[in-house]
């Protein structure tokens, strides 16, 4: 704020006899000694036109919804079941690899035995089905595949799918593979017993992890 500085000062005035009248009252030889103004004050005064200061304006979070809610809620985590269900899924395939010496590609459980089929593409391009135990804990049977579904392995996992599918839209695996759709390479995730009770099926980019399709 601008302030107009207002003098405030002791002035004495001199003699009133002064050479202005031309008069003789006072001796010319007598020398008048000048009035320095004592105890200067500066008072800091508004000026009428100086602009009245005032708060800031509030400012509208453009995510905050009518409800006073911020943003779009992110989809919810998988709960408690799901997290231990996604510990087993994990060491199934991580002894399906120990077993093999490959790396997986594809699990399901499609004889409905309470255990984990898991294919395994090996270093020589060759195959290997894994049954290991719904819990994780052992390897119940081996077969060898001399014709592996796939040939070249993206740099994300089998796992990382599940994780981003299940992350995405919570719910019980069924079965996740490699594939490849119209040139493009994916992971499918079929995803069961969902928070809608429906049966999904996502399609992630096998190197983004990006979900491209759901049916």
């Amino acid at each position: 704020m601008n302030y107009r500085r207002i003098a405030i000062s002791t002035i004495a005035v001199a003699a009133l006899g002064l050479a202005a009248c031309g008069s003789d009252a006072t001796d010319p030889g007598d020398a008048v000694t000048p009035v320095v103004p004592q105890d200067t004050a500066i008072v800091d005064t508004p000026r009428a036109d100086d602009p009245v200061d005032s708060a800031p304006a509030e400012t509208t979070d453009p995510a905050a919804t009518d409800d006073g809610t911020q943003g779009t809620p992110a989809a919810p985590a998988p709960g408690g079941d799901q997290m231990a269900a996604l510990g087993e899924i994990q060491r199934a395939i991580q002894l399906a690899e120990t077993e093999s010496g490959g790396v997986a590609y594809k699990i399901d459980d499609e004889d409905n035995d309470d255990a984990w089929e898991v294919d395994v593409l090996l270093p020589d391009g060759t195959g290997m089905e894994v049954k290991v135990d719904r819990a994780g804990q052992n390897v119940l049977e081996t077969e060898n595949d001399d014709d592996a579904d796939v040939t070249e392995l993206p740099s994300t996992t089998l796992m990382d799918a599940i994780s981003a599918a299940v992350a995405h839209i919570p719910g019980v695996l069924d079965d996740a593979e490699l594939d490849d759709e119209d040139g493009r390479v994916v992971w499918k995730v079929e995803l069961d017993q969902t928070a809608d009770g429906d049966d999904v099926e996502l399609h992630l980019d096998a190197a983004t992890m990006e979900v491209v399709k759901t049916d």
